[in-house]
């Protein structure tokens, strides 16, 4: 593994690290877990894995959330 290589593994690592709390307790809910909020990063995620598109992995999480705070709760 070469250094460019390990440089990138590394800072996939740690925005892991920071951005997992961001997630689970975010600060526009006072850090209180919200079932919306995880959805769609949970939707955001698996769409960018299956369709290798970051727009459309942006539009399925921006669409869940917007469905889940506007007509779920």
């Amino acid at each position: 593994m070469g250094k460019a290589t390990s440089a990138v593994h590394s800072c996939r690592c740690h925005a892991r690290g920071i951005l997992a709390p961001l997630i689970f307790l975010p600060c526009a809910t006072d850090g209180v877990f919200d079932l919306p909020r995880f959805d769609a990063a949970t939707i955001t995620l698996a769409v960018g894995v299956w369709a290798r598109s970051l727009l459309i992995a942006i539009g399925a999480g921006g669409l869940t959330l917007y469905l889940m705070l506007n007509i779920c709760f």
